[in-house]
């Protein structure tokens, strides 16, 4: 007959997880100095997009599924614009003026 194991029981009551050491401003300097000078640049430096700011634009994010094909056509033809609104704006006129004539 198998002899019968006794579960572990862990007692996590008394963990307390450890604070990050704190770090010198020199320290922090020194590192962003030397990143810096390996060719590393700070993400602080960069200006942070929020979201909320692109629809204050008057843009809109727009999702849809299509072929692989089509896409890949999409892509060439945006391509030769300034970005996909053009492109879409310049399609939507195109299709405009072949329904008007």
């Amino acid at each position: 007959m198998a002899e019968e194991r006794k579960t572990a029981r862990l007692d996590l009551a008394g963990f307390k997880p450890k604070a990050a050491p704190p770090v010198a401003p020199e320290q922090d300097r020194a590192a962003v100095a030397a990143g810096k000078q390996h060719g590393f640049s700070s993400r602080a430096e960069a200006e942070k997009i929020d979201g909320r700011t692109l629809r204050r634009k008057g843009k809109a994010q727009m999702n849809m599924r299509v072929s692989l094909g089509v896409q890949n056509d999409f892509k060439q033809v945006v391509a030769e614009f300034p970005d996909a609104d053009a492109c879409l704006a310049h399609l939507i006129d195109l299709y405009r003026r072949s329904r008007a004539s």
